[in-house]
């Protein structure tokens, strides 16, 4: 009997030690549910916006955890025509710099931007009124054209009347800002002539030889001649000998004088050597009619009637007539 007694008190002391030794103790990583805690974990990631690639301590690795603070040494690469723009951190701008260093202490986000910078070109000319055709858009020059990096632009120069480009076209890639100088030789004088209602009748030994014709009036109320430099030109209003045409069927619209590159002359006629570029402008005034406007019908190689004005100076009446005509505009023939 005392033997057991020994027995189960001997197994009652050891339980007792065993449940002392598993008892948690302060400070202690056990735990009555079993395992160890696992320490919170740091996550940094890096991401890409636009053309190009990050180097983290070295590596090309975008997902970093740690169970404790640490550092990253960043560098951007942008690709080939794109530019580095800067960092994020968790959204927040960082650094502008390619190489930059980050301590990470919690969750964060890491972003590099790149961009395709888009340069100024720019293009000139000595030519007043000159043009550029670039990627097939026309442009009046001086003109500034933005284009992204490495692009490619086709430049091609229109010259404007009187002269002649001295540049072919041009192809180039862009890889900055620049400035494009065209060149155009002046080989003629420009003559501009100005007259909204009355033609301008112009005569003269123009570029070398005897010329005479009609331009100007309605529908044609500004005409560009090219004449070679020292041509006599002359200039007189068509229409009757007073230089009046019909306007409408009470009035009639008159030669009023010239105005030459801002100076005002009369006299019907207008004679000069074309030294320069000239501007001449028919200045007009619409008048009532002191007789009504007589109309004869004149019967075109194709058969038809066309009737045309006859404007009087006095009354008269108009006899049929058979005979060789020239029409030469705004209701006019000349027979």
């Amino acid at each position: 009997m005392r033997k057991k007694y020994l027995v189960v008190v001997a197994v009652a002391a050891l339980a007792a030690a065993l449940a002392w030794l598993l008892a948690p103790k302060a400070g202690s990583l056990l735990s009555w549910g079993g395992g160890s805690a696992k320490p919170a974990q740091v996550i940094a990631s890096i991401e890409v916006e636009g053309r190009g690639s990050v180097l983290a301590n070295g590596t090309s690795k975008a997902l970093w955890n740690s169970t404790k603070p640490f550092k990253l040494v960043l560098e951007a690469k942008p690709e080939k025509c794109w530019a580095f723009k800067g960092w994020l951190v968790n959204g927040t701008p960082y650094s502008g710099e390619l190489n930059a260093a980050l301590t990470v202490r919690g969750n964060t986000t890491v972003k590099a931007v790149f961009e395709r910078p888009v340069y100024a070109v720019s293009i000139v000319a000595n030519a007043s009124g000159a043009l550029a055709r670039v990627n097939g858009t026309l442009l009046k020059l001086p003109a500034n054209v933005s284009a992204p990096a490495c692009s490619l632009l086709e430049v091609e120069p229109v010259a404007p009347r009187g002269w002649v480009a001295l540049n072919e076209s041009l192809r180039f890639t862009v890889n900055g800002s620049v400035t494009l100088h065209l060149a155009f030789e002046k080989v003629a004088v420009v003559v501009e002539l100005r007259s909204e209602v009355v033609p301008v009748r112009v005569s003269g030994v123009i570029n070398g030889s005897l010329t005479g014709f009609t331009a100007g009036g309605r529908g044609q109320p500004e005409v560009e001649l090219a004449v070679a430099p020292g041509s006599q030109v002359f200039v007189e209003p068509a229409g009757d000998r007073k230089g009046c045409v019909l306007y409408n069927d009470t009035h009639l619209a008159c030669f009023d004088g010239w105005v030459v590159n801002g100076t005002r002359y009369g006299g019907l006629q207008l004679g000069f050597t074309a030294r320069g570029d000239t501007v001449i402008e028919m200045r007009t005034v619409v008048t009532k009619k002191q007789h009504p406007v007589a109309y004869t019908e004149v019967i075109l190689p194709n058969g038809s009637l066309v009737k045309a004005p006859v404007i009087p100076d006095e009354q008269y009446a108009v006899f049929p007539f058979v005979g060789e005509y020239e029409y030469i505009g705004n209701g006019w023939f000349r027979i």
